[in-house]
C-alpha cells in the first residue's frame, strides 16, 4: 500500500484496500498568554501546602495542590519502603473566579480517580508581583471538624519572569529521552552529571500539566470505585524541551451506551449533577468510538503547547468493544517529527514543532477495513463488533530512515519515514515463520560500524528487512517480557509451560546467536505466591543494561529486583518487594526506578537496596521518564514531573 504524504494538518486523505476512508485532523495550538501563579497556604497546625494555577489571558486552565509531607497516610504496599515526598492532586476550578488580578472563590481538591470533590480551600488572593490573601480550610466531620484559617504567599511568572524560570528548568540535550527505552535503548537515563537525592522526601514537584488527562488509576483489574475501565499504560517522550504524550480518549460526538452511562455513573456514587472533568470521565469510559490524541507540553512548565486529535480512529481497548486498555506504545522523535502507534494498527507522522499531520498508514489495511465498516454499523444502527485488535502494545523504533513497526502475528513492517509508504513486511501471515515474539519490541544494535533491528527472536537488515538469523532453539511457550543488549549479549526471558519463566542470554552477531546461559528465575516456582504460578510467572517485564559494568538489572514480574552478570547469567542481586510490580524500570549511574514510583541503589557488587517509594499516584504499567534529573510520571490526571537532583 503507498500512502501520499499529507501536507494539510486538517484533512486525511487514505487510501486503505482500495476504499477511501475520510477522516479530519485537528491540531489546537496554545497561543494565549501564560501565567504561572504559585501559593503558599500557611496555617498553624496544618502541613505545608502550595497550589499552582496556570492563567491563559488571565482566565483559569489548570491547578493543583501540592503536599509536602513525609508520609502518607499509611504504606499501602508490603515493599516496607513508607512512601514519601510531596503529594499531588488536581484541583476542581468550578468554584474559582479570576480576572487576572484576583482569584476568588473554593479551590477543591479531586480525588485521583473518579474527579470527585475533597477539601475545599477558600482563597481570596490578590495577583500583584506577588500574590497577598488569606485561605480557609475545613475538615474532619462531626466533632472532629474544625476550621483553619491562614495567609497566602507566593509568586507570579510572566514575561521576563517566566522565562527566566524556563531558563532555569531547560533540559540538556544530553539528558533526553526520544524514545522507547531510553537514548542509548538499554532504559539507562543519559548522563547528565547531576547527583540524584538520597530519599524521595527530598524530591520537589516541579508541575502537574495543564493538560487533564482521564485515566482509569488502579491498575489491570482495578475495584470498580478506582478504575474507569478504560487507561493508556504509555509513557512520555522529552526532546528539544517539549514532552510529548499520546492518549486514547472518547470522541467527543460519538454515541455512547446510555445503559453503561447509568451504570458508571452509580458504580462510582456520583450525583444527579455531573462537575465538567465527571462528565469527560463518564464519557471516556461509556464510548464505543475512540479518537487518537497526541499532546505536546513545555517540559519546564507543564504548559500545553498543542494538541493534535485524530478522531474516530479506534474501539476502546486491545480487543475490539470488550478490552479496557488505551494506548501502549511509545514513539520517536527524530529530525523533527514525531512517529507514534496508534489505535487499529495506524502509524502516524507528525511535525514535532507544529503537530501537523505529515502522513498516516494502516499497518494492517484488512483491520482497518473492518474497522470502517464497524464504526458504520455502531453509528447507524447502535450495533456494537467485538473482536477487532484496536490498541498496539509494541514501539516501533527508526533505524537509518526506516521506521520499523512490530506487526500482528509476530511479523515487522517498515515504513520510508518521509512518506509513510511500506518498503518491506517480515514475518506475517499464516504458515510464515515469524520474526518476533510474545511483546518484544524491535530495537536499534550497533556492531562492525552497521546498525541493525533485533527482536529478541530475530535480527534484519533495516533498509531491505531481510533476515538475518532466528534462533531456532525456542521453548515451547514463546518470548514473554522486553529485552536489552550488552557488550552483544542479548538477555531474553521466556516460558515453559508448567515451569514458569527462565532467563536467557544470548552472544550475537550478523551471523548468527549462540546461547551462553539459561537459568530459571530466582525464587523456586512452588515458592512464588499464586498469581505468579504457573505459565505465566515470573518474567522479566523491563530489563536495565550497564555495559559499564556488565550487568543486567531488572524487575522480575511481579514481585522482586534483580542483577545478573551479562556474560555468565550469574544472579548478583536479589530484592524482593512483596507484591506485583508492572510497569518499566529505569538505570541512571547506582539508582535503579521501577514501578509503584520505586527508587533502590545498587551497590558495586551488584546488590540492591531499597531507598524509597515516591508518594504519588501513577498508572501501574506506564514508562516513567527520567531526563536530566527530573522524573516524569503518567499520573491519572496528567503528567506530574518531579526534580530529583541533590541540591
Amino acid at each position: 500500500m503507498k500512502v501520499s504524504p499529507v501536507r494539510s494538518t486538517s484533512v486525511l486523505l487514505m487510501i486503505v484496500a482500495g476504499t477511501c476512508l475520510a477522516g479530519k485532523s485537528s491540531t489546537v495550538r496554545e497561543e494565549r498568554e501564560l501565567t504561572l501563579v504559585r501559593l503558599d497556604l500557611e496555617a498553624k497546625g496544618q502541613q505545608a501546602t502550595r497550589m499552582d494555577f496556570y492563567l491563559r489571558d488571565g482566565a483559569l486552565t489548570g491547578g493543583y495542590v501540592i503536599l509536602a509531607k513525609e508520609k502518607n497516610r499509611s504504606p499501602g504496599n508490603n515493599s516496607g519502603c513508607v512512601p514519601a515526598g510531596p503529594y499531588v492532586a488536581s484541583l476542581l476550578l468550578d468554584e474559582l473566579r479570576c480576572d487576572g488580578k484576583r482569584l476568588t472563590g473554593n479551590a477543591v481538591v479531586a480525588s485521583a480517580h473518579l474527579w470527585s470533590p475533597g477539601a475545599r480551600y477558600g482563597i481570596d488572593v490578590t495577583l500583584g508581583e506577588t500574590p497577598a490573601g488569606s485561605f480557609t480550610n475545613s475538615f474532619g466531620e462531626k466533632r472532629k471538624a474544625r476550621t483553619v484559617t491562614g495567609a497566602v504567599t507566593g509568586a507570579v511568572y510572566r514575561g521576563a519572569a517566566l522565562a527566566k524560570l524556563r531558563e532555569e528548568r531547560a533540559i540538556a540535550a544530553t539528558g533526553e529521552w526520544r524514545n522507547w527505552k531510553g537514548p542509548t535503548f538499554d532504559n539507562r537515563a543519559g548522563d547528565s552529571g547531576f547527583t540524584l537525592v538520597d530519599d524521595y522526601s527530598r524530591a520537589r514537584l516541579l508541575w502537574m500539566s495543564e493538560y487533564r488527562m482521564i485515566g482509569g488509576g488502579g491498575g489491570q483489574g482495578a475495584p470498580a470505585p478506582y478504575a474507569t475501565g478504560r487507561q493508556d499504560y504509555n509513557g512520555p517522550l522529552v526532546a528539544d524541551g517539549k514532552l510529548y504524550i499520546t492518549l486514547a480518549l472518547a470522541n467527543a460526538d460519538a454515541k455512547v451506551d446510555g445503559n453503561r452511562v447509568a451504570k458508571y455513573s452509580r458504580g462510582r456514587g456520583f450525583g444527579e449533577k455531573l462537575n465538567p472533568l465527571q462528565e469527560r470521565l463518564v464519557r471516556h469510559a461509556s464510548a464505543w468510538v475512540m479518537d487518537d490524541v497526541a499532546v505536546c507540553m513545555d517540559a519546564a512548565t507543564g504548559a500545553t503547547l498543542w494538541v493534535t486529535t485524530l478522531p474516530k480512529r479506534g474501539f476502546p481497548g486491545q480487543w475490539g468493544g470488550k478490552g479496557k486498555d488505551g494506548l501502549w506504545s511509545v514513539g520517536v522523535i527524530a529530525d523533527g517529527k514525531w512517529y507514534f502507534l496508534g489505535s487499529t494498527r495506524r502509524a502516524y507522522c507528525l511535525d514535532a514543532a507544529t503537530g501537523g499531520l505529515v502522513w498516516e498508514t494502516a499497518l494492517n489495511e484488512t483491520l482497518a477495513t473492518q474497522f470502517t465498516a464497524a464504526l458504520a454499523a455502531w453509528e447507524e444502527k447502535g450495533e456494537t463488533v467485538g473482536g477487532l485488535s484496536s490498541q498496539v502494545q509494541f514501539s516501533p523504533c527508526l533505524v537509518d530512515g526506516v521506521l520499523v513497526c512490530p506487526a500482528g502475528g509476530g511479523g515487522l513492517i517498515g515504513l520510508d519515514t518521509t512518506t509513510g509508504e511500506k518498503l518491506w513486511t517480515v514475518g506475517t501471515g499464516k504458515k510464515i515463520e515469524p520474526v518476533r515474539k510474545g511483546i518484544w519490541c524491535p530495537i536499534p544494535w550497533r556492531h562492525g560500524g552497521k546498525t541493525y533491528v533485533v527482536t529478541g527472536y530475530a535480527c534484519l537488515e533495516p533498509r531491505s528487512g531481510k533476515v538475518l538469523w532466528r534462533l531456532e532453539d525456542w521453548p515451547d511457550h514463546g518470548m514473554v517480557g522486553d529485552g536489552v543488549i550488552v557488550d552483544d549479549i542479548l538477555f531474553t526471558s521466556y516460558s515453559v509451560k508448567k515451569n514458569g519463566r527462565f532467563w536467557r542470554g544470548y552472544r550475537i552477531s550478523p551471523a548468527g546467536a549462540e546461547k551462553v546461559w539459561d537459568r530459571p528465575g530466582p525464587i523456586p516456582l512452588g515458592e512464588r505466591p499464586s498469581h505468579e504460578r504457573g505459565p505465566m510467572g515470573p518474567g522479566c517485564t523491563s530489563i536495565c543494561g550497564d555495559p559499564e559494568r556488565g550487568w543486567f538489572a531488572f524487575k522480575a514480574q511481579h514481585s522482586e529486583w534483580c542483577v545478573i552478570e551479562a556474560a555468565t547469567g550469574k544472579l548478583l542481586g536479589q530484592l524482593p518487594f512483596g507484591n506485583k510490580m508492572w510497569g518499566a524500570c529505569t538505570l541512571y549511574g547506582d539508582r535503579l526506578f521501577g514501578a509503584y514510583r520505586r527508587m533502590c541503589r545498587l551497590g558495586a557488587d551488584g546488590t540492591i537496596t531499597k531507598v524509597g517509594q515516591l508518594d504519588c499516584t501513577m498508572h501501574t504499567c506506564v514508562s516513567p521518564v527520567l531526563a536530566d534529573g527530573r522524573y516524569f510520571v503518567h499520573h491519572p490526571q496528567g503528567i506530574a514531573c518531579f526534580d530529583l537532583r541533590k541540591n
